[in-house]
């Protein structure tokens, strides 16, 4: 369990790391939108895209650092986080489904888009497509795998 313990100290470290750059960037974004022609619509649209994903990644950062937070104070809710982690069935499920290699796709289609918004607004606008796509098409079988097993 004390190994447990470090790892949620060190993801805390991270999560904290993470979410405060994502704050700048946010803060980045709206300095940067209020500078923007109102005639620029595409990169106002763009602005608030990217002020929109990096407000969701902070608010996932922040929880993370709650529940870890939480979990090092209390014993039972720390047993009760590591069971949840560490529970074989879901860990086989998420192995077998290739849960990790959807995941790292559609951050991967995320961080395109953010990087294709600088320079080319049409690559920007297919790669928001094909992540809301994959993202929908991983719902659905999220869906049809729970209610099979």
């Amino acid at each position: 369990m004390e190994e447990y313990r470090k790892k949620l100290k060190r993801s805390i470290i991270l999560e904290s790391i993470f979410a405060l750059v994502s704050v700048a960037v946010i803060v980045i974004s709206y300095m940067r939108a209020d500078a923007m022609d109102p005639s620029e619509h595409a990169g106002s649209f763009f602005q608030g895209f990217q002020a929109g994903l990096f407000t969701v990644w902070a608010g996932v950062m922040f929880y993370g650092i709650f529940v870890s937070a939480k979990a090092l104070g209390s014993r039972e809710y720390l047993r009760k986080l590591y069971i949840k982690e560490h529970d074989e069935r879901t860990i086989e499920i998420c192995t077998k489904g290739q849960a990790k290699a959807y995941r790292t796709c559609i951050a991967v289609f995320m961080t395109a888009a953010v990087i294709a918004g600088y320079y080319n607004y049409i690559v920007f606008y297919t790669l928001v497509v094909v992540t809301a796509f994959s993202a929908v098409c991983g719902g659905v079988m999220k869906i049809i795998t729970s209610r099979s097993l």
